[in-house]
C-alpha cells in the first residue's frame, strides 16, 4: 500500500494525466534515483570514473525532465528524445570502459529498450528499438574489429561479478517501477473505460426507449392526420357531386387529389418502421395507380415505371409528392383524350450524380406551356420546386417530358 500511494504521488494518478506520461513521470524519478545511487555506489566502490560521472549527469537530465513533466505538465516527443539520446550515449560513454561485450551493459539495454517500447508513442515505438538495436550491434562490431579500445576494468573475478550483481538490481528495479506503474495505470484506465462504457450502454438504452416512443407518437400523429385528411377529402368528394359547372367541379376533384397524395403519404408513414422516411419508389407506383383509378382511364400496359429505391425524409417526400400529383394528372388529363394517340406515359425517378432526377414524360399531342395561360398546377409545381431548390423544365415538342431536378443533400 505505501509503494502504490508512492506512486501515484509521483506519477500524478491523481491528475490528468494521459498513461504514458504517468508513466513517464515514474520513470525519470526513479531514474534519477538510481543515478544517484550509480554516482555514489561507483565513488565508493572505486569503479569506472567515466561511468560515475555519467550516472551524476544522468540525475540531472532526468530530474529536469521529471521536474517539467510532472511539476509543470508537459510532456513531448523533445522530451523522450533527449532521454532516449542520453541512454545511448550512456552505453557508448561506459561500453569500452566497462569491459565492453563481458561487462553488464547487457542488462542496462534490455531494461531500456523495455521500458522506452512501454512510454513511446505507437509511431515512434519501431524507431526507439531499432536505433537502439543498431547502436548496440554498432558497439559489438567495433569491439570485433579493434579490440584494444576495450578496457576490461575487473582486478578479479570478484569485481566483475558485484558489477554484474549491481547492474542487474539496476535494471530490475527499473524495469519493475516501470511495469508497475504501466500496470496499475494500465488498470486505472480500464476501470475508467468500462465505467463510461456502462455510463453509455445505459444512456443508449434510454435513448432506444425514448425513440421508440418518438416514432409510436410519430406514427399517431400520422395516422391523424391521415384521417383527418381523409374526411376532408371525403367531403370535397360528396361536394363536387353537386356541382354542375364542369370548370368549378374539375377544380374541387383536383384539390381533392392533392389531398390523397398527402393521404397516401402518412399512410405509408404510419406502417413503416421509420415514421419520418419514406419509400419513394414503392409511394410512386401507389400515387400512379391511384390517379389512374381516379381518372377511370383504361390505361392498361400504358404507365412504365423507371424507378430507383430512394429514400427521403418526409418534409422533402410532401412537395415533391404534391408536384408528382400535379404532373401525371396532367397527363392523364391531355395525354389520354379520346383523340389523343397516346398510348404510354413513362415516370422516372433516379439519382444522376449529385442530383434526384424526377421525370414524367407521356407521347401525347403535347402541351404548349405560355406564362399568360399558366395553370394554377403549374404554378403550384413552380413554387414547389423553388421550395426544394431545384429546376424545372418542361418540352412537348414530341409529346410532353417534364423534368424535375433537384439535390440529394435530403436523401436518407
Amino acid at each position: 500500500m505505501a509503494l502504490n500511494s508512492f506512486l501515484a504521488r509521483i506519477s500524478g494518478s491523481d491528475s490528468n494525466f494521459e498513461l504514458e506520461h504517468r508513466v513517464f513521470n515514474t520513470l525519470t524519478f526513479s531514474t534519477t534515483l538510481l543515478c544517484v545511487f550509480a554516482f555514489f555506489s561507483n565513488m565508493l566502490l572505486g569503479l569506472s570514473l567515466v561511468g560515475s560521472l555519467l550516472a551524476l549527469i544522468g540525475a540531472i537530465i532526468s530530474f529536469s525532465l521529471f521536474y517539467f513533466s510532472r511539476i509543470k505538465n508537459k510532456l513531448n516527443s523533445f522530451m523522450l528524445i533527449v532521454m532516449i539520446g542520453f541512454a545511448l550515449l550512456f552505453i557508448v560513454s561506459v561500453y569500452p570502459s566497462d569491459s565492453g561485450s563481458k561487462g553488464p551493459l547487457a542488462f542496462v539495454f534490455i531494461s531500456l529498450v523495455h521500458v522506452f517500447i512501454v512510454i513511446s508513442k505507437e509511431s515512434l515505438q519501431l524507431k526507439v528499438f531499432f536505433s537502439m538495436v543498431f547502436t548496440i550491434v554498432l558497439l559489438y562490431a567495433i569491439e570485433y574489429l579493434f579490440p584494444h579500445l576495450i578496457h576490461y576494468g575487473y582486478n578479479n573475478e570478484g569485481a566483475r561479478l558485484l558489477d554484474f550483481a549491481i547492474t542487474m538490481i539496476y535494471s530490475l528495479f527499473f524495469v519493475l517501477i516501470t511495469t508497475l506503474t504501466f500496470k496499475r495505470s494500465y488498470n486505472r484506465e480500464r476501470t475508467r473505460v468500462n465505467n463510461q462504457n456502462g455510463e453509455l450502454q445505459t444512456l443508449n438504452k434510454k435513448l432506444s426507449e425514448k425513440t421508440a416512443q418518438i416514432e409510436m407518437l410519430m406514427k399517431e400523429l400520422s395516422h391523424r392526420v391521415k384521417n383527418n385528411l381523409q374526411v376532408v377529402t371525403s367531403l370535397l368528394n360528396l361536394q363536387s357531386n353537386r356541382i354542375k359547372d364542369p370548370d368549378a367541379k374539375a377544380a374541387v376533384l383536383d384539390g381533392r387529389n392533392r389531398l390523397l397524395s398527402m393521404v397516401l403519404l402518412h399512410q405509408k408513414l404510419y406502417v413503416t418502421d421509420k415514421p419520418t422516411i419514406i419509400d419513394m419508389k414503392e409511394y410512386i407506383i401507389d400515387l400512379t395507380n391511384n390517379l389512374v383509378e381516379a381518372n377511370k382511364l383504361e390505361v392498361t400496359k400504358k404507365v412504365v415505371f423507371n424507378l430507383e429505391q430512394i429514400f427521403l425524409k418526409i418534409e422533402t417526400a410532401v412537395p415533391l409528392g404534391l408536384i408528382i400529383n400535379e404532373l401525371i394528372t396532367n397527363s392523364l388529363k391531355y395525354a389520354f383524350e379520346i383523340d389523343s394517340p397516346a398510348d404510354e406515359l413513362r415516370v422516372t425517378f433516379e439519382k444522376q450524380g449529385v442530383e434526384l432526377v424526377l421525370t414524367v414524360a407521356d407521347n401525347g399531342k403535347g402541351f404548349v406551356r405560355e406564362p399568360s395561360t399558366n395553370s394554377f398546377g403549374l404554378q403550384l409545381v413552380d413554387s414547389l420546386v423553388s421550395q426544394l431548390e431545384g429546376s424545372f423544365s418542361m418540352d412537348s415538342s414530341n409529346g410532353t417530358i417534364t423534368v424535375i431536378k433537384m439535390k440529394t443533400n435530403d436523401e436518407s
